[in-house]
């Protein structure tokens, strides 16, 4: 497996497993690429479900659409070991080349 697959997925993962009043579930798609951490939580006897991060893979980048986490997914993959020349934050509006888009 492609190594970069491998660090972005290790890290993604350390974002789900059990919450307050739920559970957050890593999902990936069919190629391997596109990471996201899905919330199933109950609050005031309401259900919620939530997508808290998602993070994909593109020609050689790392690309952060979505991050509702109080730990910043950009410094555990800079922490990991990703450059942080190949993460874009675009969440924060960084910008994301157009071959990309």
């Amino acid at each position: 497996m492609d190594p970069l697959k491998v660090i972005v997925r290790h890290v993604v993962k350390g974002y789900s497993g059990s919450a307050y009043n739920g559970c957050r579930y890593l999902t990936i798609n069919l190629a391997g690429d596109v990471f996201t951490v899905v919330g199933v939580e109950k609050l005031n006897g309401q259900r919620y479900v939530t997508i808290g991060l998602v993070v994909r893979i593109a020609d050689g980048l790392v690309i952060i659409e979505r991050n509702q986490n109080e730990i910043s997914v950009h410094e555990a993959l800079i922490a990991a070991g990703i450059a942080p020349k190949q993460i874009i934050r675009a969440y924060l509006g960084e910008p994301i080349p157009e071959t990309l888009v």
